[in-house]
């Protein structure tokens, strides 16, 4: 693929581990030539990026990169760890988020702007799976040292 017009799709599990390297990425893609990049991540992590916003889910223009959110039904204020069930955020999580993405993805073919590779995060193979639907080129984004992988001897 030629890098020119190229519309990057920045997908992050919303986790500061996970965002911050995420948006290091996005940063990096913006700098292509003719690229754009759009990140987004769950509406909780977006409201915690962008404090001051009118509207949770509201898009944000900066710069270079655009930010749209998805949504994860039921926990966009947030989760509460070790107090909401984990079974429960896990299945809205894999329910609602592929649902609000597709929607995204939508919007951004029908303003001209249609993605043309899904760069997805840790614990979202949903994203591989809409983009796959969709015939767009994903990749999964690995923010995590190899020394991750080395087992004790």
């Amino acid at each position: 693929m030629e890098p020119q017009g190229q519309h990057f799709l920045v997908v992050i599990y919303p986790g500061q581990g996970h965002i911050n390297p995420g948006r290091s990425l996005a940063k990096r893609l913006a700098k292509v030539p003719g690229a754009r990049v759009t990140f987004s991540t769950a509406i909780s992590a977006h409201r915690q990026l962008f404090p001051s916003l009118e509207s949770p889910n509201q898009e944000i223009s900066d710069g270079p990169i655009t930010y749209i959110p998805y949504s994860s039904d039921g926990y966009d204020n947030g989760i509460k760890w070790f107090v909401d069930d984990i079974n429960d955020i896990t299945e809205k999580f894999n329910t609602f988020g592929p649902a609000t993405l597709s929607s995204i993805l939508g919007d951004l073919a029908a303003r001209g702007q249609p993605v043309t590779c899904v760069v997805y995060g840790l614990h979202m193979c949903w994203v591989k799976e809409l983009a796959l639907s969709r015939g767009i080129l994903s990749i999964l984004y690995w923010p995590q040292p190899a020394t991750v992988l080395v087992y004790p001897a």
